[in-house]
């Protein structure tokens, strides 16, 4: 990595990283930029440029913020803090991910459906979430860019933990994919093979 300094460390060296970065190659990779953990291209997306230290999140997605130098933008640049509150009471800010995607999913669910999401994370092109009420959920997802709406269900193949994502387009779309209707296409996201009944 190359030893870039952020505007607090410009003068004087920032402190050893708690969580350093090590290569050892594994056959996992990130989501959000694609590199491969262990290698120097997860270094460049998930470490700080100065300290070294491990960023909350892939640099990919947005920005991230490492605990001792700051906000980093997506293309590596130490950026100033905003504060968000001031952005959104005022109108400059932009919207993030979950808000696109509660948006996205309110236009397609519905106001009283929409209330009950709450937003997990985000990955290459889809941003993450859970319908839920009570005991009962159903994992969502939103193509922000398309508008799409996507729900699960397990795949019910012994030993397999993969997921079948369906299309929705309403509520009643929902409730066949919450109640595991057969009749749904697609297939495992692990297994490529169609779920059992």
């Amino acid at each position: 990595m190359t030893a870039q300094r952020c505007p607090s460390h410009r003068n004087r060296p920032p402190a050893a990283p708690a969580r350093p970065f090590r290569i050892d190659p594994q056959p996992y990779t990130c989501k959000g930029c694609g590199a491969r953990l262990g290698t120097q291209d997860e270094a460049v997306h998930h470490y700080c440029p100065c300290c070294g230290e491990r960023l909350e999140s892939c640099i990919r997605n947005g920005s991230s913020s490492c605990p001792q130098c700051g906000r980093i933008g997506r293309d590596g640049e130490f950026v100033p803090e905003v504060d968000h509150l001031v952005e959104l009471l005022t109108g400059r800010g932009r919207a993030d991910h979950q808000e696109l995607a509660a948006s996205a999913f309110r236009r397609v669910m519905g106001e009283r459906v929409a209330h009950y999401a709450r937003w997990v994370h985000q990955d290459a092109g889809h941003t993450h979430g859970v319908l839920a009420r009570g005991s009962s959920r159903v994992d969502i997802r939103v193509q922000v860019e398309a508008g799409l709406v996507e729900a699960a269900t397990p795949c019910g193949r012994d030993g397999c933990r993969g997921k079948v994502w369906s299309t929705v387009t309403g509520t009643a779309q929902l409730l066949a994919v919450y109640q595991r209707d057969p009749r749904l296409p697609g297939t495992c996201d692990r297994c490529d093979r169609r779920p059992t009944a």
